[in-house]
């Protein structure tokens, strides 16, 4: 049921796209995944970002992941080791995402250009780096499943504010966009 309430409960027909992960669908993916390790980036569950990997050990990760199910965990590597940290296993941060592979698109002889999707928010539990490409045992972590009455004051708010500019704003698709909106059914899809 969404946040707000509008939603047609008569038209319950929902097309099905295997490359759109629902939230049904967190929590599906293997407790074992080649590791994505990138630079300067956050990738944030149900978020799409390309993501330029110019490294081996992320590029055999991604397309190992296309080979299976898809799923690769991405974690940010430490900048407080220089402008350009090593990319070294004890330069992860332990809190990562887990992603949908969308595609992986070679840009020069060094570097990859990686399409993902964003699915859940993950703790690196312990790595085998014996090999390319990396491999990680991976935990989801949950946010809390309640939603507190602040945060649904701030999904009001910030729903509000998207729908204040999507009238103000000409050139878009009104009712498309007003009713994506009035049926997202989690705040932090906001």
């Amino acid at each position: 049921m969404p946040i707000f309430g509008k939603h047609d409960s008569s038209s319950n027909k929902e097309e099905s796209n295997p490359d759109i992960v629902s939230k049904d669908d967190v929590g599906n993916f293997p407790g074992t995944l080649p590791i994505i390790p990138i630079r300067d980036t956050v990738v944030y569950p149900y978020t799409v970002v390309p993501v330029y990997v110019d490294d081996n050990i992320g590029a055999k990760a991604a397309k190992r992941a296309l080979e299976t199910d898809r799923y690769v965990a991405v974690f940010s590597l430490d900048s407080n080791e220089g402008e350009n940290p090593a990319i070294d296993v004890d330069n992860l941060y332990t809190i990562g995402t887990v992603c949908l592979v969308h595609k992986v698109v070679p840009v020069s002889r060094q570097g990859t250009m990686v399409i993902l999707q964003g699915v859940a928010k993950v703790e690196l539990l312990d790595t085998s780096t014996s090999e390319v490409p990396w491999y990680g045992s991976v935990r989801e972590i949950t946010d809390g499943e309640d939603v507190s009455r602040r945060v649904k004051a701030l999904a009001k708010t910030a729903l509000t504010t998207a729908q204040n500019i999507i009238s103000q704003t000409p050139y878009l698709p009104h009712q498309e966009l007003q009713f994506a909106l009035e049926s997202l059914d989690d705040p932090m899809k906001l």
